[in-house]
């Protein structure tokens, strides 16, 4: 019997081309646009980069053709697939501009839909979207922040100024789908209610409609009657269309990895192996959404292994969750990991964050909270939270890169209490001067003097900090100083 070949995902990815024609798309207008969509998410950029260059390049007329090249090229594919009519007959759209994204649960996938289909309409590559998802519940969460990215002007004022729809509606199908619109409907209401406004308003007009459809596993190996009429609907010649995107975590039919996919970012790609979701790092999550709980939950064991650290105290042992107890007692016992992964602050009186425990990315944050846990800093302080990389407290700032002008946001690292004076601290290594950081500088200021401005109750005080300043900044803290500290860096940086 011949043994059963296995292969990794990854290696099944079809690869889009490089090449575009600049004079049909120039992808480099939206860079602006994608870096404030999705912020440090450079996956999000990436998935929306690649399917748009695959829609507008001009290297591709339909699935078939970027599949055949991808076979030709992919060792990995004729493994799998003795003869490319083998390959081709696992296609589910291979007619069509079609393709998947493979995205794992919560990492985002609705930003990166938004993306393709604002660049899509600005482009006037289409008239309008078409958001397909199977239930109540995924239509109202899409429609919700669909909404919020569309009242967002910053978003709007970053596309080109020459974009055919510059900022679309948002609607669903009980509404006649016009140009610039974005139709968002559960897949089961479309077949209840025959005549909707999709079969009214896209009939014929299918090329110049994109079609997204969320958690797309459904579509390709479809459990119910009404699910299978998903595919059909694609297919049906009434509409033609052309656009079709498929977004989902799970993509598989059966056991075979879906033949479409040209993205891919896995759980091990956000969590390294891996997923620490269990504890508790904020007080209270009051995240609306399942992207920003992801974003709040994530820290990757593989993470621990190189620089960062997890920092706790007795408290955390005895007042933390079971799970959150069961991991930390794991983690100290895992001798496979560095000494520096996990530190117990010896006195829990001077461990003063408003958590049960404290991460530390790299070795400057480690030393930072080293001298913030230090019996002598304790003492005149009385309380501080590590922020979150992303979705604690955003600042958005811009600068330019090149010629290019650039958008991004920054969650500074520490928020310090000392008595009714709030010190907010970012932490960077030495001599890190650079255009995007004085920006930040610059932003963080006029931000804090305008929330001073705003209220009496608190005063906040915005500092830049890197490893060589940490021990003057610690004796002003001390002495009561901080209020007129700069280090060294902060200094360079206003020059």
């Amino acid at each position: 019997m011949l043994e059963r070949q296995t292969f990794q995902n990854k290696d099944l990815v079809l690869k889009v081309s490089p090449n575009y024609d600049p004079k049909r798309f120039d992808p480099n207008r939206y860079e602006a646009f994608l870096d404030a969509l999705c912020g440090d998410r450079e996956y999000q950029k990436e998935a929306v980069r690649e399917t748009v260059r695959y829609f507008l390049g001009g290297e591709y007329k339909s699935l078939k053709e970027l599949a055949e090249e991808n076979y030709h090229k992919n060792p990995k594919l004729q493994e799998k697939y003795s003869y490319f009519e083998d390959f081709l007959s696992h296609l589910q759209l291979p007619d069509k501009l079609s393709c998947s994204m493979d995205h794992a649960t919560a990492t985002g996938k609705s930003y990166a839909m938004y993306g393709i289909a604002r660049i899509m309409l600005a482009e006037g590559a289409v008239d309008q979207v078409l958001v397909l998802c199977p239930s109540n519940t995924i239509e109202a969460g899409l429609t919700e922040k669909s909404r919020n990215l569309s009242a967002d002007r910053t978003l709007k004022d970053l596309l080109p100024a020459d974009s055919k729809v510059a900022n679309p509606r948002i609607i669903n199908a009980s509404s006649t789908i016009q140009k610039g619109d974005i139709c968002i409907e559960n897949i089961h209401a479309t077949y209840i209610n025959t005549k909707s406004a999709i079969e009214d308003s896209l009939v014929g007009k299918g090329e110049r409609t994109l079609v997204l459809n969320d958690e797309a596993h459904h579509l390709m190996s479809p459990s119910d009657t009404a699910l299978k009429k998903w595919k059909e609907f694609l297919l049906d010649p009434k509409y033609g269309f052309k656009f079709i995107v498929n977004l989902l975590g799970t993509c598989y039919i059966g056991d075979d990895y879906f033949t479409d996919v040209i993205h891919r970012f896995s759980l091990r790609d956000s969590i390294e192996e891996k997923f620490v979701k269990s504890i508790r790092y904020v007080a209270e999550d009051s995240s609306g959404n399942e992207d920003e709980k992801f974003q709040k939950n994530s820290l990757g064991v593989g993470s621990l292994r190189r620089d960062s650290t997890i920092f706790w105290d007795d408290y955390s042992m005895s007042l933390g969750e079971g799970a959150d107890i069961k991991l930390l007692k794991e983690l100290e016992e895992d001798e496979s990991l560095p000494k520096s992964a996990t530190i117990k602050v010896g006195n829990k009186y001077n461990f003063k964050t408003l958590l049960n425990m404290a991460f530390a990315s790299y070795e400057p944050e480690r030393r930072f909270i080293r001298g913030l846990t230090a019996e002598q800093t304790a003492r005149v302080i009385d309380a501080w939270i590590k922020s979150l990389d992303v979705g604690f407290y955003s600042i958005d700032y811009s600068w330019r890169k090149g010629e290019h002008p650039k958008q991004g946001s920054f969650n500074p690292d520490f928020f310090i209490r000392v008595g009714t004076d709030i010190i907010v601290v970012e932490i960077k290594i030495d001599n890190d001067v650079s255009d995007e950081n004085k920006a930040k500088l610059k932003y963080s200021k006029e931000h804090f003097g305008r929330v001073n401005d705003l209220q009496k109750d608190q005063r906040y005080y915005f500092k830049f900090l890197s490893p060589g300043s940490f021990d003057l900044f610690f004796k002003a803290l001390r002495e009561k100083t901080y209020k007129d500290f700069k280090s060294e860096l902060e200094a360079k940086l206003e020059l």
